[in-house]
């Protein structure tokens, strides 16, 4: 894995970090639908495993709206299945989830998780970065009736 540079000189830039704050990441505000492949809420059976809770939200947005700020030597990866489960990033120092790459089926893209980023990001999310869909993979469990997005 490589640090992502973000070439969005005058984007609205959004903080984040790890729990213990060692790790510390920008996310320039997307321009386009183009730069946002997925917002939304995953519940199958891998992530909820990886995260430990029954949902979690996620944005894909390209790789280059993404960048490592602070703490990148703590970044450690981990994949279960080699070409076929997501690479995913973790602090190593308090273990917070920091990415997720899916090479294969969103080659480019970078999935970052908006519960990282600073306060005032979270209470108003961009619009792109907003959650609109919710996962539908056969492992999931939830009635996405439960997970309503404002609608």
């Amino acid at each position: 894995q490589r640090c992502h540079k973000s070439s969005n000189v005058g984007a609205r830039m959004i903080e984040g970090q790890c729990y213990c704050g060692e790790v510390r990441f920008t996310v320039a505000e997307p321009s386009s639908k183009a730069d946002v492949v997925f917002a939304g809420y995953c519940h199958c059976l891998s992530c909820r495993r990886a995260h430990a809770a029954p949902v979690y939200q996620v944005a894909y947005l390209k790789e280059h709206l993404f960048a490592y700020t602070a703490g990148e030597e703590l970044v450690k990866h981990f994949r279960k299945v080699e070409g076929k489960d997501p690479v995913r990033s973790f602090c190593s120092n308090c273990g917070s989830k920091l990415t997720i790459q899916y090479a294969q089926s969103m080659p480019g893209c970078i999935g970052t998780f908006p519960a990282l980023y600073d306060e005032a990001s979270q209470k108003n999310l961009p619009e792109l970065l907003k959650p609109s869909k919710v996962n539908e993979r056969e492992s999931c469990v939830l009635d996405n009736d439960v997970l309503k997005l404002g609608k």
